[in-house]
């Protein structure tokens, strides 16, 4: 999505213009969707597209580098969030490479985690206290360095969990270079 109408999408203007592009933009991505996983995910893709992200990436990224000092370490932005879905982009280098010339298991995990909070944030509201409960990663195969990406979708949201998956995959690569599921607890309402 281009950053002028992500920036339309996320902020909600007010005028019938910007009200028809963002409804635009929500149904291409719905439309994506239900060609990605097919037929039987085509309603809750359309009901999700149409629902706007409790957090936006601006105060996603806030939240993250104000609250986690390690994030300056991977270098991430925000593709698209939308509510319980997200694409985080992680370009990587030199740092992020182990022997064999591939991107280390690490720093996908790191991505993948980053993306399962980001897509439980963009259901429960901007929760600097929300917590990985659990997370479990199968590696497929070996990304090449350069732009990586982290698709998250959120599988049920409860008072107290968040449960999730992450594709990672090389950008322009179809194959995932690995699966991952996970969980983030929420803290108890006071």
């Amino acid at each position: 999505m281009s950053p002028g109408v992500q920036d339309i999408a996320t902020k909600r203007a007010s005028s019938p213009m910007a009200r028809a592009m963002c409804a635009a933009a929500e149904r291409v991505r719905a439309t994506r969707e239900v060609r990605r996983c097919g037929a039987r995910a085509s309603l809750a893709a359309m009901q999700d597209a149409a629902r706007p992200s409790l957090v936006s990436a601006a105060d996603f990224e806030r939240i993250v580098r104000q609250t986690i000092p390690l994030a300056d370490l991977f270098p991430w932005v925000v593709d698209e969030v939308f509510h319980g879905r997200c694409v985080l982009r992680m370009d990587t280098d030199g740092r992020h490479v182990r022997a064999g010339g591939t991107v280390s298991g690490p720093a996908l995990m790191t991505l993948a985690d980053t993306a399962l909070y980001l897509v439980t944030l963009s259901v429960v509201g901007p929760e600097p206290l929300a917590v990985t409960s659990d997370l479990s990663i199968r590696f497929l195969r070996k990304p090449a360095p350069g732009p990586i990406l982290a698709e998250a979708r959120v599988l049920r949201a409860g008072k107290r969990l968040v449960v999730g998956e992450v594709t990672v995959r090389a950008a322009g690569d179809e194959e995932p270079a690995a699966h991952v599921t996970g969980a983030y607890a929420l803290p108890s309402p006071r």
